[in-house]
């Protein structure tokens, strides 16, 4: 079954925002114009899940524009596709503040646009004078088939994750030559695209969803052994690429799982946690600017 817009969109920002914690040499052009489709590709879906735009993290945006900027001067025959991309991000509020917020990037977006004064004109709007996009509402059109659907597919991926930490000791193997580091690299893929999975299921369902039921039977000695494997991946130094997804699954299973959240709250965790809480607490705020506006 085909990733809806919500899934497509995260997986696109995850690709984008990998590419800036490479070394500068392993930064390709390949890697752009992979990263770049699959960005665009999931901007042309969010059309009709305009909600989706608002649940990035502030912290995601900037590299996304970074892509968008890299890659209108790579090739010329992408400019109008890159141009294409800047239109429909910055017609949502939060992201015309996050490229506003930095001069540099900016300017590099101003450049890419110099030749298209609607787009110009908006990059220098007030944000508050932009067309603020409604907030995420829940939306009763997924059907019991595709709740199904998710449930199974998040309970599998992340029961399948669980096994194969578990076989490490809920640990991140250290050996950078090893077939473990791919397997337990492996098994995180697949409790972050449970996690994903279900945070976009439940962001069109409510928090009623039945498709999280699976966390409910988590004991809170199971959500510490996650974290374990989260942080010792996080502070591995072998997958640092990985940062920004394992930050993305903590900070989503904060939202969903109230029993998961008092055991992340733990100090053992340091800048794991650290970060992901100021990630939240900036897009929080930029909520509330939204609101006051």
């Amino acid at each position: 079954m085909a990733d809806d817009a919500g899934t497509q969109l995260e997986k696109a920002i995850a690709a984008a925002c990998e590419i800036p914690t490479l070394p500068a040499h392993k930064q390709t052009a390949d890697m752009d114009a992979d990263a770049f489709e699959l960005l665009r590709a999931a901007l042309y879906a969010v059309k009709k899940d305009e909600a989706a735009l608002g649940r990035v993290a502030d912290e995601d945006m900037l590299p996304v524009f970074g892509l968008i900027a890299r890659r209108g001067t790579q090739k010329k025959a992408v400019l109008p596709r890159a141009k294409e991309c800047l239109g429909i991000l910055i017609a949502n509020p939060m992201w015309l503040r996050a490229a506003q917020s930095s001069e540099g990037m900016l300017n590099s977006l101003k450049d890419l646009a110099a030749d298209n004064p609607a787009l110009l004109q908006r990059l220098s709007a007030d944000p508050g004078e932009v067309q603020v996009l409604a907030r995420p509402r829940r939306r009763s059109s997924v059907t019991d088939a595709e709740v199904l659907d998710a449930k199974a597919d998040v309970e599998s991926k992340l029961l399948n994750g669980r096994k194969v930490m578990a076989s490490y000791g809920f640990r991140f193997p250290k050996d950078p030559v090893s077939e473990s580091l791919d397997r337990a690299t492996d098994a995180f893929m697949q409790v972050f695209e449970a996690i994903t999975r279900l945070g976009s299921t439940v962001d069109k369902t409510g928090p009623d969803c039945s498709a999280g039921a699976i966390l409910n039977t988590f004991q809170e000695k199971d959500f510490d052994d996650l974290m374990w494997f989260f942080l010792t991946m996080y502070e591995s130094g072998i997958r640092n690429t990985f940062k920004g997804r394992i930050r993305h699954v903590v900070n989503k299973l904060d939202e969903l799982c109230p029993a998961f959240r008092e055991v992340s709250a733990k100090k053992e965790w340091g800048d794991l946690c650290t970060e992901v809480r100021e990630s939240s607490i900036s897009t929080m705020d930029s909520c509330e600017a939204l609101d006051d506006a």
